[in-house]
């Protein structure tokens, strides 16, 4: 459960367990006992926090520490790991990773968030950063054409996408068995409605 810290407090005061009032994505509001090793006074009003949720992944670091000016530009990024040349992976998947996670929630849309409350802020954030990522370029809106090379298929909570390699980036944009046979050519999906219609060459493949 995510959500924004609305209020806190002492659970039990002979043991000094806090609680926290949490302002959930899902319209509710959440009753949070805190474990006694963790200081109740240390979560800001207002804070967000992930309640039964894990440590941030290391990709969400290396984002952090590689974005400027809150943008992560998937070019400087390769630039670096081929750079480093320390891994056994190569520098295309990871970046692929990267994007996967960075992407994940605008490609799902916004299920789970509330009409109103914390969920309502959550989706007007979702829908400016969409309209961020458009008007720096990073990413084209639905009913525009996306080309690239096919590089392999992934498969996120909202299904399954192909992974489109223009050079200076990658886009994700929903996968089509048709499609598979092409790993590794140049291809123009055309987005319209949420459906995709790809373009091998001369032809016109199906649309999903």
């Amino acid at each position: 459960m995510i959500g924004r810290v609305a209020g806190k407090g002492l659970a039990d005061e002979l043991s000094d367990r806090g609680y926290l009032i949490v302002d959930g994505i899902d319209g509710r509001a959440h009753y949070v006992r805190l474990p006694d090793s963790v200081d109740f006074t240390a979560f800001a009003a207002g804070a967000i926090v992930e309640v039964g949720g894990s440590q941030p992944r290391p990709a969400d670091r290396t984002i952090e520490q590689l974005a400027q000016h809150g943008v992560y530009r998937t070019d400087e990024h390769l630039h670096v790991l081929r750079e480093q040349n320390c891994s056994a992976t190569s520098p295309e998947a990871i970046v692929e990773a990267h994007v996967r996670r960075l992407d994940r929630q605008l490609l799902a849309g916004s299920p789970g968030l509330a009409a109103d409350g914390f969920g309502a802020e959550v989706r007007k954030a979702l829908s400016q950063r969409a309209e961020f990522l458009v008007e720096e370029r990073l990413a084209e809106r639905r009913g525009q054409r996306i080309s690239g090379t096919y590089r392999r298929s992934v498969d996120l909570v909202s299904g399954r996408y192909a992974v489109l390699d223009d050079t200076t980036g990658f886009s994700l944009v929903p996968w089509m068995p048709v499609i598979e046979k092409r790993l590794g050519q140049s291809m123009t999906a055309v987005m319209q409605g949420g459906r995709a219609s790809w373009e091998f060459g001369r032809q016109r493949g199906l649309s999903l």
